[in-house]
């Protein structure tokens, strides 16, 4: 093998993996060799360097494979070691409790790992009293802690036979030292600490310096304060950058050897060696500096630098450095002000690393430091300053990844800044490398005043500390007197403050419990034991209990509740001499833990019955709490009811179709940018569209018919006007020519077409040709074929001879909102003028197509539902009148029958509270459940990139959320004060004497309850139970089925994909007109398409010309299109005209002059070509360009076709990247639309399906229950889907947003019967799960889907594709729900039901625990027992 590094590293890697695999029983093939190779690796070389690769690949997959085995739960590793030769005690029981529940925070067990602490959800803790002779019998034991805990004993210490002083220990928590410490900087006052100033919001806060190991004064007096008193800080405070060299003694420890103290100006305020105190043993040369010659003749100590600085810094200073706390430590100095670049430059991302000194000045000042001849805390100290003012000076975000910045970007901004010659210099003349002076007793010595010397003669050549040395020495600079300014300012006594006015040596579990979730459960007697008073503890006092295996069965059933659960059982019998007597004794306590080790098996179990018993306990606390104040789960619902109606002073129709209706990602949102973005499109397009056709629908062309048109196109451009304002025309009336700007004129192609068709014989002059869809006037085109449909073309003359649909288009830019307003005004107008336009005009209709009318007619056809919504209201509440038998006023429909149903069933002789509470335990997790899946079904539609689909889903989620908090806060609250009503009744009733011969109804109920208790499945549901349990009315069933899912499989097969726009609006909209003229003759005819050009060549090259030429070729031989005739180019044009003109100018000159050229032709096609301008304005080149052509589908027509065709086109536009070609449709929206909706249909409803099965799962943990729901589920899905294709609906955005209401409403009906079959207990039969099952849920669910039925029973009267499909899929989803959830579903769970294992013979709970978590969390106190 080579012996480079990276070789080495991958050889040491290997053998620790090897390793540990050994250690843990695996011996993979090739290990041994690995292993040999790899030891002797040293040695020689490996022939294959892919053989090795690949064992070591092998080798790190297998262990990851055993780690990921091992790392099922939380481990703990034994450490006795640590211990020093001492047993556990009952105080490292208590860490490892503590840890294992409240985590780093407090003290780690010394004698145990656990890793990791997260993992260990729960912890619980047995401590066993009992005689020692229990344990010493030879040959006995207690079978379930031997079998569990595989006889892992510890020896423990004496002390934790002291039952007072062991409970003691576990309700106490030591607060660690560093913990006071921090706590009591949070909470030290920090008005001396102002903010606004970047300097000052970088200061380290008390808690931060808690947390790094900032030493703080202390009353022992072995950290010294740098003052006795400080001033504020302010902005104008100075900085002193302090770094400091240390040495290794012979104490162990690091001591100070070197101080430097530098100004912001790079001068040096203090530079001296420090004599250590003890023996130094290491003196670290390599990284200090320091030498043994250095220290020879010195004689400052500790002290005497401590003085110096108290007496050099000002009251108000703020010490800068790199890891500052070290320094400090050193120095056994505290200060208040402190500023650490370590912390505020972070170039690795990571909050919790350091960036060196080294890295961080080489990265930012390009300067070499901490070279092999060591380190100089002067340069140090400076580089940390000039780091420190380039922060200030650049901003917080400078210097730190987490903040967004970035260091290539400013490795760029550097560049730019340095001129080109300084960069070459650098590059002749690089740095040299510092060296070491070999001989430091010749290096010059500057001296004091006082004549000590000054400065540290350095080991380094060049050195700063040697040009700038300080001007005092440490003797002289203590001994400054300070100024009686500074005096007048030290006011803020920070030693005091910080100092603590009391230990405290711990404090009781429960404060640290008490703003977490967990909670903890104390089963022991409290005699002579001080239990915390707490609602985050629960006693359970075994003296309670009338016997020890009550206490252990009741206690065991609650752990899964508590994070924490301290039991305790004292054996207080009198011990018995036989054997056999011993042994029995010992079964009955083996017995006891049995119950708890069974209770405490949460791994045993799913995730989902943890989940349910949380939820249930959940409910029942909320039942609790809403009884005992109604009043504000009464009212606060209504008011923030009341207030959310200011929600729709914000409210926002959107009713774009183009935008609702067409993906987000959809490439026709670009292309329709690209064409804003030639137009210039200001404030956004305007358009209209006018479609005039005959009365008879016959030939517009005779003479007063086209007259007719003639005049109304020019009513509608010049004549047809609306109020406006003053500034956009003086005379306060506005025409759609007023507000008109670029191209006005579209429509100017009819009065010409009639000028020349009227005359007959000037349709058939030569320089006159009304072809189509391209007609000709002498040199110049006009594309008709956008205006002209259904056109019939004389066979002899090749003109057209019939026009049975004239369109006419008003388009312009919204410049501002004045003109935008304007454009709606007359917009609205023109609908008016067109829905009376028949009344005026006996030959002609007319009618108009727009953004603006689009968004009318589909905001009435939503408008079109609120009148009935009143009727809808109105049946429900007799509904409900009449199947409510109870006297209640209160009224809901779905889930509240559920709730009443649940309140029904209560015991009416217990307390109301307990009532309430019992009805939130039994109603609200079947509740939540279909709400929950309801909720997450809409939600997955959410991330649906169809903007409709996307906010009907968003608005569903959120409603059904709100009816669910709605129906477990306001309502409960309201059945609360209905049910205090009632049994207000029953007392005043009782008050009354009886009537003789008549039962009271209150034995009656009791005498039914107490009948429901023995027999709770008598009458018509347990009769219908076992006939279903019958085969051969389940074998019935399962052919019905069979047919049904027949017949909806084959209307799935037969949905069609369709894009249809009048589904949209109702069936007497005047779109549909609209919509049968562009079916019918514009789409089958004609359609033109844009093609943009925006990365043109140099045109005035013949190459490029043809390359043009050709570009435009290829579109016009593609599939159905016009060809030649329909295409409008400019090139084609001018390249024709360029030969009439007799002049010797340029191609770009000669553009520029035929393009304003009015008579020639060219200049009508300055819109549809953008030059490029030089500085003198004359035309150097060509930007961008359009052109235009067009496509007929004739009797093919079909949105199918137009898809086809889009994709066509773009991918033509795709082979000729290199000149950046866009095509461009008008109703490329709609094609996107039919691309993507059956791809989002399929993923959208497979995901909210899975995701309902996870909810399900979470919330249902029985598998044949899951099961039995998703089967039921997807059966559901399946017939309404096929079912609505059969009754005539297309597969279109509409019918997507029904069918992802479908999933979510289908699981309503099969998760109720799944969770109460699932709730009851195993012990019961089938048939007697589900007749109770039934017996809960059938009656309000059958309430619940016959009110919704009728609710929507109005709608189905409005004329509208839309609501009709809603009332259709709702229909479908209860009818076929209803079905399911009562024939199909409980059929089904008999049949899974009865082939799954008997419950009684099922493996003991135990059996399944995981005894790695939990015996390593009570080990010890079973040890102690058996002590």
């Amino acid at each position: 093998m080579n012996s480079s590094k990276k070789d080495r590293r991958f050889h040491k890697k290997m053998k620790k993996q090897i390793a540990e695999l050994l250690l843990v029983g695996q011996q993979p093939e090739g290990v041994e060799e690995a292993l040999n190779n790899s030891v002797s690796s040293a040695e020689e070389d490996v022939k294959s360097n892919k053989q090795e690769t690949d064992m070591g690949q092998m080798i790190s997959r297998k262990v990851a494979a055993v780690r990921k085995e091992r790392q099922a739960g939380p481990e703990m590793h034994l450490t006795l070691n640590r211990l020093g030769g001492f047993m556990v005690s009952h105080q490292e029981i208590a860490d490892l409790v503590h840890y294992s529940i409240i985590g780093p925070s407090v003290r780690k067990p010394r004698w145990c790992n656990v890793r990791p602490w997260k993992g260990a959800s729960q912890t619980i803790l047995l401590r066993v009293n009992c005689p020692s002779r229990f344990i010493l019998t030879e040959g006995e034991s207690f079978h379930t802690i031997d079998s569990f805990f595989e006889r892992q004993w510890i020896k423990m210490d004496d002390d934790v036979h002291d039952r007072e002083e062991f409970w003691k220990n576990i309700l106490n928590v030591p607060v660690p030292l560093q913990q006071q410490i921090r706590e009591r900087m949070m909470k030290l006052e920090m008005s001396h600490r102002p903010h606004g100033d970047l300097k000052l919001d970088m200061l380290l806060s008390y808690a931060d310096m808690a947390d790094i190991g900032f030493p703080f004064p202390d009353d022992c007096e072995l950290i010294v304060a740098t003052q006795d008193k400080y001033a504020p800080v302010s902005a104008s405070s100075p900085m002193f950058a302090l770094d400091c060299e240390m040495c290794i003694t012979d104490s162990g420890m690091h001591e100070l050897t070197r101080v430097s103290i530098v100004r912001e100006d790079g001068s040096v305020l203090l530079d001296s060696l420090v004599k250590p105190s003890n023996r130094i043993t290491d003196y670290l040369t390599k990284y200090s500096g320091i030498t043994a010659d250095l220290l020879e003749s010195v004689t400052i100590t500790l002290t005497h630098v401590q003085n110096a600085i108290r007496a050099a810094l000002p009251p108000d200073a703020i010490l800068v450095g790199h890891s500052l706390e070290f320094d400090m430590r050193a120095l056994r100095m505290a200060h208040p002000y402190c500023l650490d670049i370590g912390s505020l430059f972070n170039i690795s991302g990571n909050s919790k690393k350091r960036t060196g000194l080294k890295t961080l000045s080489s990265m930012f000042l390009d300067a070499d430091i901490q070279d092999d001849s060591g380190h100089c805390s002067v340069v140090d100290a400076w580089m940390t300053m000039r780091l420190m003012n380039m922060k200030i000076e650049k901003g917080l975000l400078f210097g730190n990844v987490m903040y967004g910045w970035s260091y290539d970007e400013f490795v760029r901004d550097e560049e730019r800044k340095v001129k080109d010659e300084e960069r070459n210099k650098c590059e002749e003349e690089p740095p040299l490398k510092r060296k070491r002076s070999e001989n430091i007793k010749d290096a010059g010595v500057r001296l004091c005043e006082c004549g000590s010397p000054l400065g540290v003669v350095c080991i380094v050549d060049e050195c700063q500390c040697k040009i700038s040395p300080p001007s005092k020495c440490v003797v002289c600079l203590s001994k400054v007197e300070r100024k009686e300014e500074d005096k007048m300012r030290m006011t803020i006594d920070w030693s005091a403050s910080v100092k603590p006015k009391e230990i405290i040596c711990s404090r009781p579990l429960s404060f640290y419990l008490a703003e977490s979730k967990k909670n903890v459960m104390s089963a022991m007697e409290s005699v002579k034991i001080d239990v915390p008073k707490s609602d985050k503890i629960s006693l359970r006092l075994p003296s309670s209990f009338t016997s020890p295996s009550e206490f252990f069965s009741s206690t065991s059933m609650e752990i899964l509740e508590y994070a924490l659960s301290l039991f305790e059982y004292s054996y207080t019998d009198e011990v018995p001499k036989e054997k056999e007597s011993i042994q029995s004794e010992m079964s009955k306590i083996d017995e006891f833990i049995q119950h708890i080790l069974s209770g405490s098996a949460k791994y045993a179990l799913s995730p989902g019955h943890v989940l349910s018993l949380k939820i249930r306990h959940f409910f029942k606390e909320t039942g609790y709490i809403v009884y005992r104040h109604p009043h504000l789960f009464f009212w606060i619902p209504i008011i923030i009811t009341v207030g959310s109606v200011v929600g729709f002073l914000r409210f926002h129709e959107e009713n774009r179709i183009w935008y609702l209706y067409s993906p987000t990602d959809a490439p026709s949102h670009y292309e329709h940018q690209v064409a804003n973005e030639f137009f210039n499109d200001r404030g956004g397009k305007f358009w209209l569209e006018v479609a005039v056709t005959a009365r008879d629908m016959g030939n517009l062309l005779r003479r007063e018919y086209l007259d007719g048109i003639v005049d109304l196109t020019s009513y509608l451009q010049y004549n047809f006007t609306v109020p406006c304002d003053i500034s956009i025309s003086p005379n306060g009336k506005c025409s759609f020519d007023t507000l008109c700007t670029g191209q006005c004129n579209e429509n100017t192609v009819i009065p010409i077409f009639n000028l020349i068709y009227r005359n007959s014989s000037s349709r058939l002059h030569p320089n006159f040709r009304l072809t189509y869809p391209t007609m000709h006037l002498y040199n110049d085109e006009f594309y008709v074929g956008e205006h002209f449909a259904g056109v019939k073309i004389d066979k002899n003359t090749n003109r057209i001879s019939s026009v049975k649909v004239i369109m006419l288009y008003f388009r312009t830019d919204k410049l501002n909102e004045e003109v935008a307003s304007t454009l709606d005004r007359w917009e609205k107008s023109m609908f008016n003028y067109a829905s009376n336009f028949s009344l005026s005009h006996q030959r002609l209709n007319m009618t108009c197509n727009s953004d603006g009318m689009i968004a009318q007619e589909v905001r009435r056809n939503g408008m079109s539902c609120i009148p009935y919504f009143s009727i809808s209201v109105s049946i429900v509440f007799c509904f409900i009148l009449l199947t409510n038998r109870r006297e209640h006023f209160t009224f809901g429909s779905d889930d509240v029958f559920i709730i009443i149903h649940a309140c029904k069933k209560t015991d009416k002789n217990a307390p109301l509270e307990e009532q309430i509470a019992e009805t939130m335990e039994e109603a609200g997790p079947s509740i939540t459940v279909t709400s929950a899946t309801n909720i997450l079904s809409f939600g997955i539609g959410v991330l649906t990139p169809t903007p409709a689909i996307s906010i009907f889903c968003l608005y569903t989620a959120v409603g059904v959320a709100i009816d669910f908090i709605y129906q477990l806060t306001f309502f409960v609250a309201a059945l609360v004060y209905e049910e205090k009503r009632q049994e207000s009744r029953r007392m005043a009733d009782e008050e009354k004497p009886p009537i003789k011969g008549v039962t009271p109804i209150k034995d009656k109920e009791e005498n039914n309850n107490e009948i429901e208790e023995k027999a709770p499945h008598h009458g018509f549901i347990s009769t219908y139970t076992k006939l279903l349990s019958r085969w051969e009315i389940r074998l019935i069933l399962f052919l019905i089925l069979c047919v049904y899912w027949g017949i909806s499989l084959y209307g799935c097969k037969e949905m069609e994909l369709r894009m249809d726009t009048t589904h949209l609006v109702m069936k007497s909209s005047p779109l549909n007109d609209v919509a049968y003229v562009y079916e019918r003759f514009l789409w089958t005819e004609g359609q033109l398409v844009m093609v943009f050009v925006n990365n043109v060549p140099d045109l005035s090259n013949p190459d490029n010309q043809r390359a043009m030429l050709s570009l435009v070729d290829s579109f016009e031989k593609l599939p159905y299109s016009m060809g030649r005739n329909s295409t409008s180019f400019w090139l084609r044009h001018f390249l024709y005209s360029a030969t009439l003109y007799h002049n010797n100018y340029e191609f770009y000159p000669l553009l520029e002059q035929w393009m304003q050229d009015s008579d020639g032709g060219g200049a009508r096609w300055n819109d549809m070509v953008r030059l490029n301008r030089g500085l003198n304005g004359s035309v150097i080149g060509v930007d961008k360009f359009i052109f235009a052509t067009a496509c007929t589908m004739g009797d093919d027509a079909s949105w199918n076709l137009r898809a086809n065709l889009q994709h066509t086109w773009r991918d033509e536009a795709a082979r000729w990247t290199k000149f950046n070609v866009t095509v461009f449709q008008s109703y490329s929206f709609y094609v996107d639309q039919l691309d993507s909706i059956g791809s989002t249909t399929i993923s959208t409803v497979i995901v909210a399906a899975l995701t309902m099965d996870l909810a399900c799962f979470l919330m249902i943990p029985s598998a044949s229950s899951i099961v039995s729901s998703s089967v039921a589920m997807l059966s559901i899905n399946i017939g309404v889907f096929g079912l609505l294709s059969l009754w005539g609906v297309n597969l279109d955005p509409i019918s997507m947003c029904t069918t992802l209401m479908s999933i979510g409403f289908s699981v309503d009906f099969t998760a109720h019967i799944s969770y109460h079959y699932y709730r009851n207990p195993l012990s019961w039969s089938c048939d007697e799960r589900l007749a109770d099952a039934l017996k809960c849920i059938g009656w309000p669910m059958v309430q619940a889907g016959i009110s919704t039925l009728f609710c929507i029973t109005p709608l189905s009267f409005i004329d509208s594709y839309m609501v009709r499909v809603f009332v259709k899929t709702l229909v479908l989803v209860i009818g076929l729900g209803l079905l399911h959830g009562i024939i199909f579903l409980p059929a089904l769970l008999l049949t899974v039901g009865r082939s799954s294992p008997d419950p009684s013979k099922a493996i003991h709970p135990i059996d399944g625990i995981p005894s790695v978590e939990t015996s390593f969390n009570n080990n010890s106190s079973l040890e102690q027992g058996k002590k």
